[in-house]
């Protein structure tokens, strides 16, 4: 699990939407807030 603290110019960038992207395919969840926050733990982990 994978939750980057990004602010909306490093997220919209290429190499970082690659990594993310490789992260993703080595089967890292990756976790993403809206508008530049942080993902927000709730919720997590999610009920069995």
């Amino acid at each position: 699990m994978v939750a980057p603290e990004l602010d909306e110019a490093t997220a919209a960038h290429p190499a970082v939407r690659e990594n993310l992207a490789l992260l993703e395919a080595d089967g890292f969840r990756v976790f993403g807030g809206a508008g530049g926050e942080m993902a927000s733990p709730v919720g997590w982990p999610a009920p069995c």
